[in-house]
């Protein structure tokens, strides 16, 4: 959970005159493995985490984007979307943005320093030292708080709610900065994560928006689409009887929702799931969702559940495990993906990644050589044909030496 807020002046315009800088990226894809690329630093004036809770998404043309929890000295905190379009080396950078928004200042001198790239005259070819960089950013249209907390990227599989497949969803919580409550808002992308709508409010919490056991606060939203429905999966702290549970609404148009339903409640009030992934295992024919299990006295690990529907989690025959290998635990804020009839899953405690074969409870730990984060994202991608596990990293619950990173690298 994200208790500190940045507080500090609202953002301001970006400049419009840049002169003719235009880098190319590279081409083609790259097939090499790496990892610990660096997306984004934060500078000094960041305010709490400076950034956490990475994510990502592949979108239909191959390129990738990446947003994070955002702690830039402003009142109404943005989430940033940077983009790649060589599997996670380099990017493009675009430097307008037509949709009615207010980017943050970037001068001239920012850019000089911040993008690094060379051309060979003599034989028309192009070097590109370009790094991550900006692509556009979402900032709150309807509320006034800022888009403040566990952003959630989402590519639609279909067409759905009158929006075409490929069609880029964005989830996350918006909050004022005294943390008084909350709404779960949900915005579209059209074009590729360029432009950002607001579409609906999800869930309402009447707050605070912090972590105390009865304070009516809603976190970490998660999307699934099943049998033509769009499931919000996440954390409740709402209900007297739960000090938090994960609960899910749907919708079929992205505008109305349904109401609250239990996903994973534990009869115990102290008892604390929460950070929702979840996947359908193609190999066994079963849906599974991870969570942390967050006990008092006792911390938090990663468990997970089989079901035969994403709607039926909490039924008592689907019964929690938890997360260990060779005695290590994951740790909470676990993060999992389903590829090729395995389960890879991490948390917040262990930089390996924990592996197994779906249907089973042994679990093997990977060194894959990313750094440690706090809910580090895992997403299958494909790069130039090969299919690739993507790592985010925004960093971990401290207040200085944060960084976004990515790794790419062929699933082990």
């Amino acid at each position: 959970m994200i208790l500190n807020i940045p507080i500090a002046a609202s953002p301001v315009k970006i400049e419009e005159n840049l002169g003719s800088f235009s880098p190319v990226p590279r081409s083609p894809l790259e097939k090499r493995d790496f990892t610990d690329a660096v997306v984004f630093t934060p500078p000094s004036d960041y305010t709490s985490w400076q950034t956490i809770y990475g994510r990502s998404a592949q979108l239909t043309d191959g390129s990738l984007l990446v947003t994070w929890e955002d702690y830039p000295p402003v009142t109404e905190t943005p989430f940033p979307i940077y983009r790649s379009t060589n599997g996670g080396e380099t990017v493009f950078h675009l430097f307008f943005c037509p949709f009615p928004l207010t980017p943050p200042l970037i001068t001239q001198e920012e850019i000089s320093s911040s993008y690094l790239y060379s051309r060979s005259s003599s034989k028309g070819s192009n070097v590109n030292l370009l790094k991550w960089a900006a692509y556009s950013q979402i900032l709150d249209q309807v509320n006034g708080w800022g888009m403040r907390y566990q952003p959630n990227l989402y590519v639609l599989p279909e067409a759905f709610g009158g929006y075409a497949a490929g069609t880029v969803l964005c989830v996350g919580v918006s909050a004022p900065a005294n943390l008084s409550e909350a709404y779960i808002d949900v915005y579209a992308s059209t074009d590729g994560g360029l432009g950002w709508k607001f579409l609906s409010h999800i869930a309402y919490g009447a707050g605070p928006e912090i972590i105390t056991d009865g304070d009516a606060a809603i976190w970490e939203p998660f999307f699934f689409l099943y049998d033509s429905e769009l499931i919000c999966f996440y954390s409740d702290q709402r209900d007297s009887a739960h000090a938090q549970k994960l609960s899910y609404q749907t919708t079929t148009n992205l505008l109305t929702w349904s109401t609250a339903v239990d996903a994973v409640a534990d009869p115990t009030y102290e008892h604390r799931p929460g950070m929702a992934t979840v996947s359908y295992l193609s190999s066994i024919s079963l849906y599974f969702i991870s969570y942390e299990l967050c006990i008092s006295g006792s911390g938090c690990n990663a468990y997970y559940r089989w079901s035969s529907s994403p709607l039926t989690f909490n039924a008592v025959s689907s019964t929690a495990t938890e997360l260990v290998a060779s005695g290590a635990a994951a740790g909470g804020s676990p993060y999992h993906v389903y590829y090729d009839g395995k389960i890879y899953m991490n948390g917040g405690d262990n930089a390996n990644l924990f592996v197994n074969v779906a249907g089973e409870t042994n679990w093997t730990q990977i060194n894959v050589n990313q750094n440690q984060a706090y809910t580090r994202c895992l997403e299958i991608i494909t790069v130039d044909g090969e299919d690739k596990l993507m790592l985010t990293s925004g960093g971990k619950m401290t207040t200085s030496g944060n960084v976004v990173t990515v790794g790419v690298i062929t699933p082990p």
